[in-house]
């Protein structure tokens, strides 16, 4: 399936009162704050359809899109557009979704007690977007103090990061805290070619 032919059937899918936008395959929903929201399809064959829901965190600065979860229909990741009905497909994995703060809330309560320094990572941006500093800094004060055997490049990169702003939190500095996110939050949208708007 081509990206026009992708395009269409999620335009056709979607109601008018789905603000989106697409970035190639990409749908996502708008306005885009924080967290890239949408669904994805791709294809080898033209008579199957995989589709992707994405729930990725920007404040994170990436120049990737992950986050991907398979959309299964009847157990199965194969969709066939002769025999499924795609657009429902389509219509149930964006609401499936949910909105920004309910992804935020998610990422906050499945991280908070990871260990894993990029989950907490997100957990604790989460917690202070969700204007809960107090329990942002004790996450990452809780994972700094982990002692770690995981020294990839991009582990290092997640506790500098967190350094960062738990420094601001402890000065008690919310908006020098929220700034930063926001800065990061706008060089991921930048570096991905993503709208905030529709």
């Amino acid at each position: 399936m081509k990206t026009t032919e992708w395009k269409r059937l999620v335009r056709a899918s979607l109601s008018s009162t789905a603000s989106h936008a697409f970035r190639g395959r990409l749908c996502y929903a708008t306005p885009l704050l924080y967290v890239v929201r949408g669904v994805s399809g791709s294809s080898r064959d033209a008579d199957i359809i995989l589709i992707d829901k994405v729930v990725m965190p920007l404040f994170i600065p990436t120049d990737f899109i992950y986050g991907a979860t398979r959309v299964k229909n009847n157990q199965s990741s194969f969709i066939y557009p002769e025999v499924d009905d795609v657009g429902q497909i389509i219509r149930q994995a964006w609401s499936d979704l949910g909105d920004e703060t309910a992804s935020l809330e998610n990422m906050l309560v499945t991280g908070q007690n990871d260990t894993r320094a990029t989950v907490a990572e997100r957990a604790a941006y989460a917690a202070l977007l969700l204007s809960q500093p107090h329990l942002a800094s004790e996450v990452i004060q809780r994972s700094l103090a982990e002692k770690r055997d995981d020294l990839r490049p991009f582990v290092l990169e997640s506790l500098r990061r967190m350094r960062i702003v738990g420094e601001e939190l402890a000065r008690d500095d919310l908006l020098g805290a929220r700034r930063i996110l926001d800065h990061w939050t706008s060089a991921s949208r930048a570096h991905l070619g993503l709208s905030a708007s529709e």
